[in-house]
């Protein structure tokens, strides 16, 4: 147990895996509509309105089958490196253990994308973003292999975006609450209701 921590999400390996199964089979779906769409323009002739069906249901076959793949990887894994983002004591840990310290970030905002919900464990679709003061810096004090989850501002800031996975609203609400007040303790703006390309709020 970690002294410093004070809230924390952590992946569920069983559930990562009923993901990717179900992204698996979502995959499996969409390539036999795809495939049985090219059968029919080879059987029936070139036929134009075909075309998207096999377009739409490749890419998404692609799609589903990428996410069935690091939905199993997840589930896979073991201690810190389930973890999908803390609270502590000196600041926040996403991610691969990228820590950005409180006296580096500027602001932190709670995303909720669309209003989806999972039958299997009341869902949400959310994601943090952790916005820091200089992206150089936080870049620096990061291993490599972790550099993709930091992303550069034009203004030379920096922000980490953590999606959280398939954590239930509950699990969500209780790290918020801690994150909440460690925010306000120290007049870090935060911000739970940005819209999302859905139109949704947090």
């Amino acid at each position: 147990m970690n002294p410093n921590r004070l809230a924390a999400l952590y992946s569920d390996p069983a559930r990562e895996r009923r993901l990717g199964v179900r992204f698996a089979l979502g995959a499996v779906v969409l390539a036999a509509l795809a495939a049985l769409a090219v059968v029919g323009m080879v059987a029936g002739g070139f036929r134009l309105g075909l075309v998207p069906v096999v377009l739409v249901c490749g890419v998404g076959a692609l799609m589903f089958a990428l996410l069935a793949v690091n939905n199993l990887i997840l589930a896979r894994q073991t201690g810190e490196d389930l973890l999908t983002l803390a609270v502590e004591k000196d600041g926040i840990v996403g991610p691969g253990q990228v820590r950005a310290d409180w006296d580096e970030i500027t602001g932190v905002e709670l995303r909720t994308h669309g209003r989806a919900r999972r039958a299997d464990a009341g869902h949400t679709p959310r994601e943090v973003v952790v916005r820091v003061r200089d992206h150089g810096g936080l870049l620096a004090r990061t291993d490599p292999d972790q550099h993709h989850l930091l992303d550069r501002e034009p203004d030379g800031s920096g922000k980490m975006a953590t999606g959280l996975g398939a954590a239930t609203d509950p699990e969500v609400s209780a790290l918020v609450d801690v994150l909440r007040a460690e925010l306000a303790r120290r007049a870090i703006p935060f911000d739970e209701g940005r819209p999302t390309p859905s139109g949704a709020r947090a």
